[in-house]
């Protein structure tokens, strides 16, 4: 069948998103088959390879949807939803470009924060339906074909995992309640045709767990393939995107062997977690280390790596010229923080109360902050440190970091939990020992419970992978109230939010609304949340 139909696309007027734009056509107009871009491909193999790098470039497209600087793909949605939670805050001014997510205002089906999670899963929906659907299928096609398809499945995965999450409450709360419209290669047609309901919790993580078998088994017919970079998702990347899904589904058994699994084939790739001398400085910022299994990469010949729209300006503290640098630091919830040991090398990856380094900082890092002080860049108490600069070092104009999308360390965390909440003591010791050799020498730790366990390792989550966009859903997937007091955040974003209140959710988007006549009940009925005694 012709694929002519329109879906879900992405061009903005003003504020307003356009839901539907044309799908498959040839320069000149005319419609393209699935047969014929398949023959297009099998008589020129570089058409799919184009296809192919769309894919990590989807993640992070920069001012595609709206001229709004928080319009750079995936690395700006984990400041939304980090924002939007309780263990990252930022002064309540005016270059504090995630005011809104904070003030969590920003569940309407036109406001900017919504429409970038939207627009930008689907898409990385959409390359990957356009790159399944040019490539032949079939067993005997040549490697690179293989390759390419897996990539799609993989990343349409991660996409309707995030989606997931943001548009409806955690799969365990109730799998059948609806998430969003489910468009696939094999259905896109129909789809622009009649539209398209939501999907439930149950279908959504069933074509989730697919695509992720699927890429698997692509992968695995190739025997010694090499990923060209960490850019792709390799076999550990995607069984850890296995172990994610199980972990929502508190599916304990299938999440403890995908992360196992993982583990193994990470470390069959010479990868490891940081030691505790690596953690001890500002990193996190370049796909060749260690313990990056997957990721975003930011070369500094992409001219937005220069500007001030990029992740190392919103979050980073090295940039002279990005948004931090006008007093918009990212800091961390001070409860948070002083529930770290000081033992732990990760007390180091925040200033103290008195906005003082840790000793064992790197001397010019520590130059720099001092360097900051008397003026508007002044470093401000619990500011993270965490995000190391680019390869030119701290003070520098360039914002070329890359951003890990999984690392090694969060594999053992997801097998802690996963472990513990059937077998408390035997998570426990993962978890002790994972810990212990990594981060903290002297940790210990004993699970009285599996709902101990859990919560442990929920504090190690929110410490471990603070800023890279987790705690908002660990919030959500463990039921958890939103509670901002005495977190230091802003008097008027000091809210306590039950764990069941809409406002935790985005609504559908409006357009899409407008234009899918099946999509059902599209509105939450939030209500921004009233600010509580500190």
């Amino acid at each position: 069948m012709k694929s002519f139909i329109k879906y879900i696309t992405f061009a903005l007027t003003g504020a307003a998103m356009v839901a539907c734009n044309d799908l498959d056509t040839e320069p000149l107009g005319s419609t393209v088959t699935s047969d014929q871009k398949a023959d297009v491909v099998a008589g020129n193999p570089e058409m799919a390879a184009a296809g192919l790098e769309g894919l990590p470039q989807s993640l992070k497209l920069y001012m595609t949807n709206y001229d709004v600087h928080t319009d750079f793909g995936v690395p700006s949605m984990f400041l939304v939803t980090d924002s939007r939670g309780m263990d990252m805050y930022s002064l309540n001014i005016g270059y504090n470009w995630y005011s809104a997510a904070a003030e969590m205002s920003d569940f309407g089906g036109s406001y900017y924060d919504n429409l970038l999670f939207w627009n930008t899963y689907y898409k990385v929906i959409k390359a990957a339906n356009d790159l399944l659907d040019g490539t032949p299928a079939d067993d005997d096609v040549v490697d690179d074909i293989k390759f390419y398809r897996s990539q799609s499945y993989a990343f349409r995965a991660y996409a309707y995992f995030n989606l997931a999450q943001m548009y409806q409450f955690t799969y365990a709360k109730d799998p059948e309640a609806r998430t969003v419209p489910l468009i696939t290669d094999e259905n896109m047609v129909e789809v622009g045709m009649y539209g398209c309901p939501r999907a439930t919790g149950t279908e959504i993580y069933g074509q989730i767990l697919s695509d992720l078998d699927k890429t698997i088994t692509l992968l695995e017919a190739i025997p010694g393939y090499q990923i060209p970079s960490k850019r792709f998702v390799s076999l550990a990347a995607a069984y850890g995107l296995k172990a994610r899904a199980y972990l929502f589904m508190q599916n304990w058994s299938e999440a403890v062997a995908a992360a196992d699994k993982a583990i193994a084939l990470a470390n069959e790739m010479g990868l490891s977690p940081y030691t505790v001398a690596e953690a001890s400085q500002p990193a996190f910022v370049s796909l060749d280390d260690h313990n990056f299994i997957w990721g975003i990469q930011n070369l500094s010949t992409e001219s937005f790596t220069g500007g001030v729209v990029n992740f190392a300006s919103m979050i980073g503290s090295w940039m002279t010229n990005g948004y931090c640098s006008t007093g918009t630091y990212r800091m961390i919830n001070k409860l948070l923080y002083n529930e770290i040991p000081t033992t732990d090398v990760r007390k180091g990856w925040w200033l103290d109360a008195n906005a003082t380094p840790a000793a064992a900082m790197p001397t010019a890092y520590k130059s720099y902050i001092a360097s900051c002080k008397g003026k508007g860049s002044e470093f401000l108490p619990y500011t993270q440190v965490k995000f190391g600069a680019a390869s030119t070092g701290p003070g520098t104009p360039s914002g070329a970091t890359d951003i890990p999308l999984m690392r090694v360390e969060e594999l053992y965390l997801i097998k802690a939990e996963a472990e513990g909440m059937t077998a408390p003591a035997t998570g426990a010791q993962t978890l002790a020992s994972f810990v212990k050799a990594y981060r903290d020498t002297n940790y210990s730790f004993s699970a009285s419970s599996a709902q101990a366990l859990q919560d442990e390792v929920w504090k190690q989550r929110r410490l471990e992978l603070w800023g890279e966009g987790f705690s908002y859903f660990d919030m959500m997937r463990l039921q958890k109230p939103l509670d901002r007091r005495g977190s230091g955040i802003d008097a008027a974003w000091v809210y306590l939010v039950d764990a069941d209140d809409p406002v935790l959710i985005y609504e559908i988007v409006q357009t899409e609304v407008q234009t899918n006549k099946l999509l059902g009940e599209y509105q939450n009925f939030a209500s921004v949340p009233t600010p509580v005694a500190d």
